[in-house]
């Protein structure tokens, strides 16, 4: 499985011909995974304090409404910041014309006119390596920040965890927890959403 995994991210940082949708599952897989490994910390944490200092069964609806206001403000500062990087990882697509499959250049000689043996005897021959490692490392580049937005995405929209956690770990209403719990729902969706135009961004698309 492991193996798997790192044949698959080495293909989406490596490969240019990659299609879109095997780099939506690799950006997609990262995203799940750091949301809940955030998930699942911030209720380690909350177990951990119950443990020590006992549940709090003290419901407010002030510490409600507070948890539900930061949790959804949250959620729409992680959707903007994750719409202003699908923007960005566009922009730099098309600077390195990835809307178009990759055309070498001809060797053959464009010119009218016989091909002197000055120039084909002594003069190197460019057969287009370098111009082709510095496109791969820019396209590395440009994967590796999608593959950057996408983490910084998952914690953003991950972070009403912690208000879930906080919320049960000091007895808040089951009306509270449900709504943080659809918060933290939503902020799953817009991160997905978020993940498809961003992985057509940084791929060939085939026309």
């Amino acid at each position: 499985m492991q193996g798997r995994l790192a044949a698959s991210l080495r293909a989406y940082l490596n490969d240019r011909a990659v299609p879109s949708g095997a780099a939506y599952r690799v950006l997609r897989g990262a995203f799940l995974a750091a949301f809940a490994a955030q998930a699942a910390v911030a209720a380690a944490v909350a177990l951990a304090a119950v443990a020590l200092a006992g549940r709090n069964v003290a419901p407010s609806p002030w510490i409600a409404l507070v948890l539900i206001v930061a949790a959804a403000g949250q959620v729409a500062l992680g959707a903007v910041v994750g719409a202003y990087g699908v923007r960005q990882a566009g922009r730099l697509a098309r600077g390195l014309a990835l809307h178009r499959p990759h055309a070498r250049t001809s060797d053959a000689p464009t010119s009218d006119g016989p091909v002197s043996d000055e120039t084909t005897s002594d003069a190197p021959v460019d057969d287009g390596a370098e111009p082709e490692l510095d496109e791969h490392r820019r396209i590395r580049v440009a994967r590796s920040a999608a593959l950057s937005q996408t983490l910084l995405s998952a914690v953003l929209l991950s972070t009403p965890s912690w208000f879930v956690a906080f919320a049960w770990a000091t007895g808040q209403s089951a009306v509270t927890l449900l709504g943080l719990l659809a918060t933290a729902g939503l902020g799953i969706a817009f991160g997905t959403m978020q993940i498809g135009p961003l992985a057509r961004a940084v791929t060939v698309r085939r026309s």
